[in-house]
């Protein structure tokens, strides 16, 4: 699961909450329902949004609340798999896990150059939660929880003044239309940065 199920909601550097808030809040509402349900976040910091210490400090806090449930990792025949699957999908933050695997350390850029992540065995580490002690600080899934679709997930962020993952892509299309994926990267960050300061 994404990184940003770690998130409060009002963090600096918080830009695609939409995703990770309904996979909470959807792991949540599953457990209230009687399904045994975990969930594991690997590869901190590997989208170069929120810092690693920030959501190590964050998993802290979860830990003294009891909601660690594991810590683990990639072992040699999950790394293979991965790597097969991103032989066939083009994600950058879902390689971090992989390389940091592989022995790569130090900071590279991701996203054509919009973010940067230092790389160490810390990526290739996972933290297994109980979602339903993560969801006590999170504004952001407590927010979507009773959303029906995504639309109303994205409206009840918006309510929060959170710029989502959505509607950049939405913003992007409205303006470069079937060119979206052409458009150079510091457009996004433009656009990006332009929404973030009206949220404050």
């Amino acid at each position: 699961m994404g990184k940003h199920v770690l998130a409060i909601g009002d963090e600096e550097g918080l830009s695609s909450p939409l995703a990770d808030s309904i996979s909470l809040a959807s792991l949540v509402r599953l457990k209230r329902e009687g399904l045994n349900t975990s969930l594991q976040v690997v590869g901190l910091g590997a989208d170069g949004e929120l810092d690693p210490a920030y959501l190590l400090s964050r998993i802290s806090k979860i830990a003294s609340m009891g909601g660690l449930l594991e810590v683990g990792g990639l072992d040699r025949d999950m790394a293979l798999l991965l790597e097969d699957v991103l032989a066939n999908v083009n994600t950058e933050a879902s390689r971090i896990p992989l390389l940091a695997f592989r022995g790569t350390y130090g900071e590279i850029t991701i996203r054509q150059g919009l973010a940067k992540v230092f790389v160490s065995p810390l990526q290739a580490v996972s933290f297994t939660l109980d979602p339903e002690v993560v969801i006590r600080d999170s504004m952001t899934a407590k927010a979507v929880y009773e959303s029906n679709s995504i639309d109303e997930a994205d409206t009840s962020l918006n309510r929060l003044n959170l710029y989502t993952e959505l509607d950049l892509e939405r913003d992007i299309y409205a303006m470069f239309g079937e060119k979206a994926s052409e458009i150079p990267p510091e457009v996004v960050k433009s656009l990006r940065s332009r929404r973030v300061q009206k949220r404050f």
